[in-house]
């Protein structure tokens, strides 16, 4: 029930929109965008549903988020993110950016259709992403690939019969999305590793022992890095 998002702020929701069309997500990982990448989600976190579509861009928050509070000054900083923000709004036709001498910016966000328009919650093909992805700092330990996959394996449960189990093989997601099979493969192995997904794999061809593919895929919950640190070290 999409009137119910707007009242849940744990949830974030996200249109398959972003992962299919060409110029959006698929472009930025060919490119290596990683930054448009995190504060476009950023800004969608932060988006309450108004009919402007509008955010308030908070330069210091959003600087740590990023990751760049630490390592440069509040000048430095608000260059780097208006430098992405206009990156959103040329490049991508995803944002309006309103910027304030001195002050936070204002950030409209935009339909991915129309640009002229102003973006709302989809109301179908869409799927969510846990305000833990953030709190427990998962945006800043992946790679930018393994977010991408990330987002993928929550798109494809969000609509798989067999929750929390789905399938698509390799080349089907690298057509879908818009980037090669490669990035799609090291991106599922990262979140193998890190137990954020588990896999099961067609038998081995004794013949070809390394075109082993996974043939279907399960979302495992995201868990805290800093308490699963802490708990291993009390064991040993």
């Amino acid at each position: 029930d999409n009137s119910s998002i707007k009242d849940i702020k744990a949830l974030t929701p996200l249109s398959w929109k972003f992962l299919e069309y060409p110029k959006l997500a698929g472009r930025m990982i060919n490119t290596h965008d990683e930054r448009a990448f995190d504060l476009y989600l950023l800004f969608l976190k932060d988006f309450d549903g108004n009919n402007e579509a509008k955010i308030t861009l908070d330069y210091d928050k959003i600087a740590k988020s990023l990751g760049l509070y630490e390592k440069m000054d509040r000048t430095g900083y608000r260059r780097q993110i208006t430098r992405t923000a206009r990156a959103l709004e040329k490049k991508y036709n995803m944002i309006r950016f309103s910027p304030q001498y001195g002050k936070d910016g204002i950030i409209y966000l935009l339909d991915y259709d129309n640009p002229s328009k102003a973006y709302t919650y989809p109301d179908k093909w869409y799927f969510e992403i846990l305000a833990d992805y953030w709190g427990y700092g998962w945006d800043k330990r992946l790679s930018m690939r393994a977010k991408f996959c990330w987002l993928i394996n929550l798109a494809y449960v969000s609509i798989s019969d067999a929750k929390p189990w789905w399938f698509s093989s390799r080349e089907v997601l690298s057509k879908r999305f818009n980037v090669g099979t490669w990035m799609i493969s090291k991106g599922m192995q990262e979140l193998r590793r890190l137990n954020l997904i588990d896999a099961e794999y067609s038998p081995i061809d004794p013949k070809n022992p390394e075109n082993r593919s996974a043939k279907s895929y399960k979302v495992l919950p995201l868990y805290d890095q800093e308490w699963l640190e802490k708990e291993w070290g009390r064991l040993e």
